[in-house]
């Protein structure tokens, strides 16, 4: 059956260049079959009837939604991947009336599938239709309508914005009520519980709950081998290397993304979406951990194939993008990192509001390239507008806001505009910009500009006692290297004068 469905996959790449990429969410559409699908420790009927589901899950997924490529059927000459998704799921509900679970398997991989191309529209459209039919068909506690509202938490977690985290968090607690009443599958529904935390955890920038919702995960897991597919370990051991970077633990995550990668490339190969991803999350963490040489290396050697498999505006490019630039900013290659920084925010923005996170970042680092480059006039304005958009956005009291402001300091202190900088330190939520800045220890970035504005100011034993940690720190040899020239520089500077 795969087989059959790769070579009518392959047959219709030579016709519509698009549907290269379909491959990652049919793929995904699969690992959602499985996950609601076979088990190995059903009975004999009970297997049979999921193999023939399966069946008639993946006949839709490839016969009817690939017939829709054809311009004969579907009238559209040129008709995208989601396009093509979404009038196929239309006809879903009456195509199989008779057959709800049928419907809601269908459902699901959609879901899954506009998931990992970032259509979160459609997603959620999806998943709800998939949760009336899965009720329809067990009750009202449906423990496969709970997965599937679970999967569709962690979604709008990862999107991370407040209307989103809100809506992830009372699905959470619906879901949480609900998990006494389970009767079937309750501990592939825990599973689910414990990442949607998770990922709510990663969205408020709380690394400790993260990384312990997803180790919670993964020990149920573990106790229950069918809770959980391959592919859907690696990607919780993907979940808690993510965590360890808002913990500050760059080593090791850079070690777990490589582990998780290989893992990926033995199973699925070099252009595996997850893969990919994961590559592109160990180059953020090696570039954390100072080398950001190595970190460049491998963001230029996958981008490509990133933008081949995934769209150029799809959440993980625009991830590498950032990754990319915040090495070319750290080996000090400005004029290359705005480039980068401009490419980001461009085709974050061309996606509406699909991506306000990126469209900050995309700003804020090009405003950010721009000054320490030496156009801080430009840099500035660039900065001002991302410090709108931050607000807008997330609130003015926000951790992106926050890490936005600390951004607008730095560029104040290199316009030489000191007590404006000091003004500003004065006020800025330190705190909650040490959430999302990509600083090695909690403060770097804080403790720099401190000591750069009171030497500039006069006041060097203060300058002094905040270089102290950096200089400390700097010393093994790890770290923002941009940060660790800069603090060596003022190190000079205030160094006692020899008689």
């Amino acid at each position: 059956m795969a087989a059959i469905a790769a070579e009518k996959m392959r047959r219709a790449e030579i016709r519509r260049p698009w549907l290269a990429m379909a491959g990652v969410c049919l793929a995904l559409g699969a690992i959602t079959s499985t996950i609601f699908a076979v088990k190995s420790s059903w009975d004999r009927d009970a297997a049979r009837h999921q193999a023939l589901l399966a069946q008639r899950v993946n006949a839709f997924l490839t016969i009817d939604l690939l017939s829709r490529t054809n311009p004969r059927v579907s009238g559209i000459a040129d008709e995208t991947l989601i396009e093509a998704a979404e009038r196929a799921e239309a006809d879903v509900s009456a195509r199989f009336a008779d057959d709800p679970e049928i419907a809601a398997s269908i459902y699901a991989a959609l879901a899954s599938a506009f998931q990992a191309r970032t259509a979160y529209g459609p997603a959620r459209i999806a998943s709800d239709n998939g949760v009336r039919a899965y009720r329809s068909l067990e009750g009202p506690n449906s423990p496969r309508a709970a997965i599937l509202r679970l999967n569709r938490a962690s979604m709008e977690a990862y999107i991370h914005t407040p209307e989103t985290l809100k809506t992830a968090n009372q699905i959470v607690a619906e879901e949480e009520r609900r998990l006494p009443e389970l009767r079937a599958r309750r501990a592939e529904a825990e599973v689910a519980l414990h990442i949607a935390k998770g990922a709510i955890a990663m969205g408020v920038a709380d690394g400790t709950t993260a990384l312990a919702e997803f180790q919670a995960a993964q020990r149920l897991a573990a106790a229950a081998p069918d809770s959980l597919d391959a592919d859907g370990r690696l990607r919780l051991r993907y979940r808690e290397a993510q965590a360890q970077i808002m913990l500050y633990h760059y080593a090791d995550a850079a070690k777990a993304f490589a582990d998780v990668a290989a893992d990926q490339l033995a199973r699925h190969g070099p252009r595996f979406a997850d893969t990919l991803t994961t590559q592109m999350q160990e180059a953020e963490a090696l570039g954390e951990v100072g080398d950001s040489a190595r970190a460049l290396q491998l963001i230029n050697a996958i981008y490509p194939a990133m933008t081949e498999v995934l769209g150029s505006t799809h959440s993980s490019v625009l991830a590498a993008l950032e990754v990319r630039g915040d090495a070319l900013m750290a080996l000090g290659r400005f004029a290359e990192a705005a480039k980068a920084f401009q490419t980001l925010y461009d085709a974050a923005a061309s996606t509406g509001s699909a991506n306000p996170m990126f469209v900050v970042d995309g700003l804020a680092e090009l405003g950010h390239a721009k000054c320490r480059g030496g156009d801080t006039k430009a840099g500035l304005d660039t900065v001002a507008r991302a410090a709108s958009a931050a607000g807008s956005n997330f609130g003015v009291r926000s951790s992106v806001a926050a890490g936005v402001a600390a951004i607008q300091i730095e560029c104040l202190i290199k316009a030489g505009q000191f007590a404006a900088a000091r003004q500003a330190l004065s006020v800025v939520d330190r705190d909650a910009a040490n959430a999302v800045l990509p600083d090695s220890y909690a403060g770097e970035s804080f403790d720099l500009y401190d000591a750069a504005v009171a030497h500039a100011l006069g006041d060097d034993t203060n300058a002094r006692a905040r270089l102290a940690p950096l200089l400390k720190f700097f010393a093994g040899g790890t770290g923002n290297p941009y940060h660790r020239r800069w603090a060596g520089e003022l190190a000079v500077a205030l160094a006692p004068v020899q008689n």
